[in-house]
C-alpha cells in the first residue's frame, strides 16, 4: 500500500514513517510538499491509498506572531489533505491536538467534549479539524496530547 506522510520531517512524522514498515511510504517534509498548496498536496497524493497529515505549524507561541502562517498550515493544510484524499480515492488521517480545549479540566478530555481553544494555535487546529471533516470521504481525525512522560491520543472520527 502506498502511504503519503505529510510533515515527515517533524518528530511525529518521522515516528509515523518508521511504523510504516512493509508499506511504500512517501515521506514528505515541508520542503518537499507545502500542505498549504492544494496543487502540491494533490500531486503528492496521486496513486496513494492513505494520506497521513502530520504537518502543521507547531510553534504555539510563534502562532501568536504569525496567525496567517498558523492557519495556512493547520487549517488550510488539513483541508487540502482531505480534498486530495477525495481526488485520489484515498483514506486520510489528520493529527490534531488537545490545544483545541481550554485546559481547565483536571481529567483528560474526550471526543465528546466541546472545543474551546484559547490561543491562535488552538483556534487554527480547531479550524483544521472542521475543514478536514467538512470534505467528507474516508477521513479519520486523531487528537494527541502529552501527559506525563507518554503520549496519549483519541480517535475523534
Amino acid at each position: 500500500m502506498i502511504v503519503v506522510v505529510f510533515g515527515a520531517g517533524g518528530l511525529l512524522g518521522r515516528h509515523v514513517v518508521e511504523e510504516l514498515r512493509g508499506h511504500e511510504a512517501r515521506a514528505l517534509d515541508r520542503h518537499a510538499c507545502d500542505v498549504g498548496d492544494l496543487d502540491q498536496v494533490t500531486a503528492a497524493a496521486r496513486g496513494a491509498a492513505l494520506l497521513i497529515n502530520c504537518a502543521g505549524f507547531t510553534n504555539v507561541d510563534g502562532a501568536e506572531r504569525d496567525e496567517a502562517g498558523a492557519y495556512r498550515a493547520n487549517a488550510i493544510g488539513a483541508e487540502n489533505v482531505a480534498r486530495a484524499a477525495l481526488a485520489a480515492s484515498a483514506k486520510a488521517v489528520h493529527v490534531s491536538t488537545d490545544f483545541v480545549f481550554d485546559g481547565q479540566r483536571p481529567e483528560p478530555y474526550d471526543e465528546f467534549d466541546p472545543p474551546r481553544p484559547l490561543s491562535i494555535y488552538g483556534r487554527s487546529k480547531w479550524a483544521g479539524e472542521e475543514l478536514f471533516r467538512s470534505k467528507g470521504g474516508r477521513t479519520f481525525l486523531v487528537r494527541i496530547t502529552r501527559r506525563g512522560s507518554g503520549c496519549i491520543g483519541g480517535l475523534v472520527q
